[in-house]
């Protein structure tokens, strides 16, 4: 088995990104809303505070009860669209129940964008326009991607190869699929409730994100697969998993992301990438 070390990645696009930001005139500013109290919310926006203090990030936070009205929550996103130090957005997902997340998504200012969620950002993404926001998680899954098949020394055949998306939603599915073929991979996906996996031995590439501990393991797959496990699954025991059964691989060739340590480091690097990227862009740089 060939670990993929997403810690490594992201310390080297933090590195990089260290020296963009010496170079500007002023900080790049991120605005985070976070509503209710969930603890694995409160524990990444935490994340992406330390990542942008460390950075050097101007790191804004709106901490909101589940109590507040959707017309408030509206209210202040456009402060913060309105804002010129604040050039990147982010709502913390998911929103508690009640809430409108596609409103609440496409009330932020689509240059302010940072995960590339908003419809206009996404619709660039689909009609293959090249100046938009790309999402943070796409952005994620193809460096880990390209570090598996650099490990494996395949990287010279990546426009032959064939990837899965399993996932829950089309949400997830569909932004990542089109931005993997923008990339020359094709690429399928499929829903976890309908995965045959006899048919899982085709793919080159696998991309799991449906919460189901051990869904896969290496008699699934084929003998050098890279695996991109997205699933984040706590055990009674403690302990935090992905979706794949990961010590089953040990004995392999395939290359895999460990849970922790794989797309997360990833994620937040490529979220501090975005917010330089739009800071540059406001202060057109």
């Amino acid at each position: 088995m060939i670990t993929i070390d997403g810690k490594q990645i992201a310390n080297t696009i933090r590195a990089d990104l260290k020296e963009k930001i010496k170079q500007l005139p002023s900080p790049p500013g991120l605005g985070v809303i976070l509503v209710g109290n969930d603890p694995a919310s409160h524990l990444y926006v935490a994340l992406k505070e330390a990542a942008s203090k460390e950075m050097g990030v101007r790191f804004v936070k709106k901490i909101f009860p589940e109590t507040i009205s959707q017309a408030d929550l509206l209210h202040t996103i456009r402060e913060l669209n309105v804002d010129d130090s604040i050039h990147a957005i982010l709502i913390q997902l998911p929103l508690p129940r009640g809430f409108d997340e596609d409103e609440t998504i496409a009330a932020i200012d689509p240059a302010k964008d940072v995960d590339g969620f908003h419809p206009q950002n996404i619709s660039a993404l689909l009609n293959g326009y090249h100046n938009f926001i790309k999402p943070v998680l796409a952005q994620s899954i193809w460096a880990l991607i390209n570090e598996g098949l650099v490990l494996q020394n395949r990287m010279s055949v990546h426009e032959t190869l064939h990837a899965l998306l399993i996932g829950n939603s089309t949400v997830f599915t569909i932004p990542v699929a089109t931005y993997l073929k923008s990339k020359g991979i094709k690429t399928d996906a499929v829903l976890a409730r309908a995965l045959s996996k006899p048919l899982l031995k085709q793919y080159d590439i696998i991309i799991v994100a449906c919460g189901q501990p051990g869904i896969i393991g290496s008699a699934d797959v084929a003998r050098n697969t890279v695996i991109i496990d997205i699933g984040t699954n706590k055990l009674q025991d403690g302990r935090v998993v992905g979706d794949t059964d990961f010590a089953s691989f040990a004995h392999t060739e395939c290359a895999i992301t460990p849970v922790p340590g794989g797309i997360g480091p990833v994620t937040v690097a490529m979220l501090m990438k975005n917010t330089v990227d739009l800071a540059r862009r406001a202060m057109k740089i």
